[in-house]
């Protein structure tokens, strides 16, 4: 799978570049977690939602860094509000789109 991401990935970042977007290509990646490959078993392999089975029980808010990422960034871009979330340790992650908003005359833009 990791193939297929880094290809969509290159994908990505290619359009970005020719729209004006300059953006990491760690950015892009994360991007390609979208939709149903979040749901799937190469990505909860790869990025366990806690990287300790029992705090799903004992301390659900401390969730694996890497995952949080991803999700975060996808929910971003995808609901086009910034995203913040806080671990134990009061550490947080935002993300914030990086995207132009969708617009109703020009859906692909």
């Amino acid at each position: 799978m990791n193939d297929f991401i880094n290809e969509m990935a290159t994908s990505l970042s290619a359009y970005g570049n020719l729209a004006g977007y300059n953006l990491p290509f760690s950015y892009y990646k994360k991007l390609c977690y979208s939709g149903d490959i979040l749901a799937s078993s190469t990505f909860k392999n790869a990025y366990p939602e806690y990287l300790n089975s029992a705090d799903r029980t004992n301390n659900s808010w401390n969730r694996n860094p890497e995952f949080i990422e991803i999700l975060y960034s996808v929910l971003s871009e995808q609901n086009n509000t910034t995203q913040t979330y806080t671990f134990p340790d009061a550490t947080t992650f935002t993300a914030t789109p990086q995207g132009k908003p969708v617009s109703l005359v020009f859906p692909c833009n």
